[in-house]
């Protein structure tokens, strides 16, 4: 259900395109043909890079544990106590 508004956006434009490319395909099928090849291959190049992105290792993070061991580290968060002032 988190994707819903991928699958809505990416519908629409695919919508879109198919229509005009159609509208090419009516008026002018031989240059009609070598767009859709080229946006063919623009959608295999997107896809892939996509699956890369996703499939890719991310930045290591240090979860928080139940000692807090977290505050001892250089950039643990500001306590009230540190704070100059009244």
């Amino acid at each position: 259900m988190d994707y819903i508004w991928l699958l809505v956006l990416a519908g629409g434009a695919a919508l879109l395109g198919l229509v005009l490319l159609s509208g090419m395909f009516s008026r002018q099928p031989r240059k009609a043909a070598g767009a859709s090849a080229f946006a063919l291959a623009v959608v295999a190049l997107a896809v892939w890079l996509g699956v890369y992105v996703a499939m890719s290792p991310t930045a290591p993070t240090v979860a928080s544990d139940p000692a807090h061991s977290e505050e001892q580290r250089p950039a643990a968060p500001t306590k009230t106590e540190d704070f100059a002032g009244p």
